[in-house]
């Protein structure tokens, strides 16, 4: 902005410059109240992708028989939690769940790789998540996959 000092032109273009700056500041502000809802937003989005993928179990286990593509639907809700942020509170859970999703599978569908992808989830989630209580049952989930009862 350009200030004249010839009188009243002078006094008009600072007021235009100073509503335009107001302008500024209460869009900046704005910008700011988005970016807050949205990072409130973002920080929620763990807990909601953990409550939909099991929702999302929830109905799959009320259905009789499954098939692969079902499966690999809800594998994916657990399966998004963990690759979008591995140190997610709810990371080691949800690799957990799509260990316990393939073997059933696996299971179901007489699917002999899928029972060793769930092996190899196991272990993922022994390595990846030592320090969580889920990992020790992994180990002997894993081991059960391929025992005499599994």
């Amino acid at each position: 902005m350009r200030f004249v000092a010839h009188g009243g032109v002078g006094k008009l273009k600072l007021k235009k410059a100073m509503s335009c700056l107001r302008g500024r500041f209460r869009d900046a502000f704005a910008v700011g109240l988005w970016c807050a809802v949205g990072c409130a937003a973002a920080a929620a989005r763990p807990v909601d992708a953990w409550q939909a993928a099991n929702a999302a179990r929830g109905k799959f286990e009320a259905q009789g028989s499954h098939t692969r593509a079902e499966y690999q639907g809800v594998m994916d809700g657990f399966r998004a939690i963990y690759h979008a942020n591995p140190a997610d509170a709810h990371a080691a859970a949800a690799v957990e769940q799509v260990a316990e999703l393939l073997a059933e599978q696996g299971r179901e569908l007489h699917d002999a790789k899928s029972l060793r992808d769930a092996a190899g989830q196991y272990e993922f989630l022994a390595k990846q998540y030592p320090a969580n209580s889920l990992a020790a049952p992994a180990l002997g989930a894993e081991v059960e996959l391929f025992g005499p009862g599994g």
